[in-house]
């Protein structure tokens, strides 16, 4: 027969662990799509670790502990951040959760006017082996900027804000829209070629397709921003 003092230390490890899970999963449902959640799970490992250690010997026998078991007067795991919890003497300092930051805008480098930006997964049309097929470039922010001087230009980053694509707004674009997704056709700017080695010049791949058209299809998230997006376009064209 176990001694009173193993079973009640079960009791209050699985105490703690439903209050922890419960919490934990609030805290994940009340999070933004998109958002990272590395920062919450290393806390909520951090205090698994604790109980770990301060009951490892009730570890084995925990899933044997009465289902009655309650968590009453657990303590309020917050992770740092604002998970709902039991309650308790002092008031948990909480942080915002830790979320993706958007990609920075283009204005900022070219000092110019961003007519646009909005969230989008962008596609792009190439034809390899005689197929012609979408490529999915991601997701991250999309931009039409106009410049102090020149025309205005679509400008997409990715997450990091790494420039995936570039290209001037041309006279006469049409911008085709079908649902929550915009299609048009632009020109976009060549990437320069890295440094050789040994002084050779870089090799001329892909230099017959500077200047052609490229299809895009830029898909979001509401019916009002693409139609916001055909409207810059082609109103700055």
């Amino acid at each position: 027969m176990e001694a009173h003092g193993g079973v009640e230390k079960r009791k209050q490890l699985k105490s703690h662990m439903i209050k922890l899970n419960e919490d934990f999963l609030s805290w994940i449902k009340n999070q933004p799509q998109g958002a990272l959640l590395s920062s919450g799970a290393r806390d909520y490992l951090s205090h698994a670790g604790k109980l770990e250690s301060e009951f490892g010997d009730a570890i084995s026998g925990a899933d044997a502990s009465p289902a009655s078991a309650k968590p009453n007067g657990a303590p309020q795991f917050n992770f740092g951040h604002s998970f709902a919890g039991g309650a308790a003497k002092k008031p948990v300092e909480q942080t915002k959760p830790a979320v993706e930051k958007p990609a920075p805008s283009p204005k900022a480098e070219d000092d110019g006017d961003e007519l646009f930006q909005a969230k989008s997964k962008v596609f792009t049309l190439k034809t390899k082996k005689g197929s012609t097929e979408w490529f999915d470039m991601g997701v991250g922010s999309l931009s039409v900027v106009k410049p102090d001087s020149g025309k205005a230009f679509v400008c997409f980053r990715n997450s990091i804000g790494k420039i995936l694509l570039r290209a001037g707004i041309y006279e006469n674009v049409k911008v085709t829209v079908v649902k929550k997704a915009a299609t048009l056709v632009l020109f976009p700017a060549k990437q320069e070629a890295p440094p050789m080695p040994d002084g050779m010049s870089a090799a001329k791949k892909d230099e017959d397709d500077e200047g052609k058209p490229v299809t895009f299809s830029f898909k979001f998230g509401k019916v009002e921003t693409v139609t916001k997006f055909k409207e810059v376009c082609e109103s700055n064209a």
